[in-house]
């Protein structure tokens, strides 16, 4: 694989290839359900080229891949032993026999979320990769779980007596409160729910079991300055130790960066220091934790020969609210703290 940097292939090596890797356990155990070799059809260097702007941490390409092959194979395999659907696992084994295989397909397309399709001309699966966002294999598999609800089945969705037909990859976080009716009747809350089916015909619909969260696995995770960056919500701590002092906690590096550069072009000079210095020093401070200029605080201090220059907490306060969109949480004397739940736009 050329067109691939060292460290993709060297990640290709320890996380994918290995018997013992989790994916690998994960198509094994899907092989050993279902009776047939898995076949995972992936060209590393195709799936590089187009994702490559997504993963500027070249370590969490190929764990982030192989967690979401993962999660597809955790979700085929759960299906398949749920015993509240005989019918979409006989109608799985029909489609298999011709090819007595499960062959999936691994591509990056236009869709918002890792999503599913069952391809009825090669008798395949394609597992799509989403190309304008990363992708989180541990919540990959609860869509995984809505796409193979009603992979087999023509979907349509009625909008004031309009009936229209749509794809199962269509039900992505949009369409979370509504259901998507294979009958053509409408549009019904449970009928997104992957476990809500009924067992067989006539027969009661079964209770679904509760949803779980799952960690990721530390290998997916990007280092602290962009994984912060990239993931929302963003926090931000003021503290004032002293009229001279303050200090600015954040998680969302650009946010800080931003306040300081635009305190710091604003700032007075100070009349009584012959070298013309500012009446305030407006710090980025490194980060404890990544790599490189990773910056997680900005320090503005008055100049200590100076008694008279206070630091204004009202105009950074103000600011974060009125430029950086943040949100006040909490208060008190000394003690500012802000959020913000949606990410900014690159």
């Amino acid at each position: 694989m050329p067109q691939l940097p060292t460290k993709i292939r060297v990640d290709i090596r320890d996380h994918y290839d290995p018997a013992d890797s989790a994916v690998q356990k994960a198509i094994t155990a899907l092989t050993n359900i279902v009776g047939y070799p898995v076949s995972i059809e992936l060209e590393w260097a195709m799936l590089w080229a187009e994702l490559e702007q997504l993963y500027p941490d070249k370590a969490t390409f190929v764990p982030t891949v192989a967690g979401v092959l993962q999660s597809w194979c955790n979700a085929l395999s759960t299906r398949l032993l749920d015993d509240r659907f005989p019918k979409w696992t006989e109608e799985l084994l029909d489609k298999l026999s011709p090819s007595r295989q499960i062959k999936v397909y691994v591509q990056v397309s236009n869709t918002p979320r890792p999503s599913t399709t069952w391809e009825t001309k090669t008798s395949s699966f394609t597992l799509n990769l989403p190309k304008s966002s990363t992708t989180s294999p541990a919540r990959a598999i609860s869509g995984f779980e809505t796409d193979l609800e009603t992979i087999f089945a023509p979907k349509t969705v009625t909008f004031a007596g309009t009936t229209s037909s749509i794809h199962s990859l269509a039900q992505d976080d949009e369409w979370a409160d509504i259901g998507v009716s294979s009958s053509g009747s409408g549009i019904g809350a449970s009928d997104t729910a992957p476990h809500s089916t009924s067992v067989a015909e006539g027969s009661t619909t079964a209770p679904a079991p509760p949803k779980l969260d799952v960690l990721p696995t530390l290998s997916t995770l990007p280092r602290p300055d962009i994984l912060f960056r990239d993931s929302p919500p963003y926090l931000l701590h003021i503290t004032s130790s002293g009229a001279q002092n303050l200090t600015i906690w954040g998680s969302h590096q650009p946010s800080l960066e931003l306040l300081a550069e635009y305190f710091q072009k604003w700032a007075r000079m100070n009349p009584n220091d012959v070298r013309k210095n500012p009446r305030l020093s407006v710090t980025l401070a490194e980060s404890h934790f990544g790599l490189g200029s990773s910056r997680d605080c900005v320090r503005i201090a008055a100049d200590d020969r100076s008694a008279w220059i206070e630091v204004n907490p009202a105009a950074i306060c103000a600011f974060v609210e009125a430029v950086l969109g943040y949100r006040q949480t909490f208060a008190s004397g000394a003690s500012w703290e802000y959020r913000r739940d949606v990410g900014f736009r690159v």
